[in-house]
């Protein structure tokens, strides 16, 4: 795996690659890295966007950059209306409803997980689904640091997601009860076990798709919104 001594230099390396086809970036890697494989499953596009560094396919739950403690995540735009924007949410991990009870949130896993994350943004033409992988195209990078982006509101989002679990109502969350980072099901949505032997469906965490269509325009578009009122401003 490369090395990256600060952001700035990882997004420069990005930049290499900006408007090229997977297709093409795939290339790169056969090339440089022909030890990583890569499984052609729903994931391919991110599996390709972190190769380009280094990175093979893994499970580790420590940040992808991890000398400058960054993560990596795939963003996948489409074209609405002749205007580029987020395809769907950012799911980030699963919730632990037997752990969360006893974090705080200073200290909390999703936390660590979204101090600063590296977007990996590529657009995915009207009409192709992820087995068409080789002809998205990457669209650069896009740096989120929780710090900077209303992380008191982030706060509330995942005290509410406590509240439920540690009230053994982890059943009645629902993405809509927050600003940010919402409670999405994960996976098949089967129910687990938790608490005094209370069910509930399976949850990730995710950075909405409201916010992040919020973000993306504030931040690569340069457009200004008066507040973080998401539903009035998407």
């Amino acid at each position: 795996m490369k090395n990256f001594n600060s952001i700035k230099e990882l997004e420069n390396f990005y930049k290499n690659f900006e408007n090229k086809s997977l297709e093409s970036i795939i290339n790169f890697i056969d090339n440089n890295y022909p030890d990583i494989s890569l499984s052609t499953n729903k994931g391919i596009a991110g599996q390709v966007l972190e190769a380009v560094i280094g990175n093979a396919p893994n499970s580790d739950p420590n940040p992808d950059v991890k000398n400058i403690n960054v993560e990596l995540k795939v963003l996948p735009l489409r074209k609405i209306s002749n205007k580029i924007q987020p395809k769907e949410r950012s799911k980030l991990k699963s919730i632990n409803y037997n752990k969360i009870t006893n974090e705080e949130w200073k200290s909390a896993e999703v936390k660590k997980k979204i101090e600063k994350i590296l977007f990996l943004l590529y657009e995915q033409p009207t009409g192709k689904t992820y087995k068409d992988w080789k002809e998205f195209i990457f669209k650069g990078t896009l740096f989120y640091e929780l710090k900077n982006e209303s992380e008191n509101i982030v706060q509330e989002d995942w005290e509410g997601i406590q509240y439920k679990v540690r009230f053994e109502i982890a059943d009645q969350l629902s993405e809509g009860d927050s600003k940010i980072l919402g409670a999405c099901t994960s996976g098949s949505g089967k129910l687990v076990k938790y608490g005094n032997n209370k069910e509930a469906k399976q949850r990730s965490y995710s950075l909405k798709h409201s916010y992040l269509k919020v973000f993306y325009n504030q931040n690569k578009k340069k457009i200004k919104y008066s507040s973080l009122n998401l539903e009035e401003n998407i």
